[in-house]
């Protein structure tokens, strides 16, 4: 009858053991489940974030050669006026050769030649009286 017991005792023993493992083996699996499904996740999120980027860069890419060629066509049409509104622009730069230019004061005599220099701190003492 003992014997029967212990015989009995490791079976349930064993077969409690057996549901822990099976138990630990299931929670490995959902787990393994979830970092799959976040990981499938994570993928189409940037797939979808790539599609906006590639969709946004052919977008942008569109404007500028609308632009670029909006530009042309305009400037191929009007040509004189193109030229006529740079030398209109104030702020257009003009290359002025240095050989042309005057020296401003080779002829101008100087004016406070005779004139003392006046002290700053004789001033500052004028002041105060």
């Amino acid at each position: 009858m003992a014997e029967e017991k212990e015989k009995r005792e490791r079976a349930a023993e064993q077969k409690k053991d057996e549901e822990m493992q099976k138990k630990i083996e299931e929670e490995k699996q959902i787990a393994l489940n979830q970092k799959a499904e976040e990981e499938e996740r994570i993928r189409e999120e940037n797939r979808r974030i790539k599609a906006w980027e590639d969709k946004f860069d052919l977008e942008q890419k569109k404007k500028e050669e609308e632009l670029i060629n909006k530009f042309y066509n305009e400037e191929l049409a009007n040509p004189n006026e193109l030229k006529n509104s740079e030398n209109s622009n104030p702020e257009t730069k003009v290359e002025i050769n240095q050989n042309s230019i005057p020296e401003v004061n080779k002829d101008v005599p100087e004016v406070n030649k005779d004139v003392p220099e006046v002290n700053k701190n004789d001033n500052e003492g004028n002041k105060s009286n």
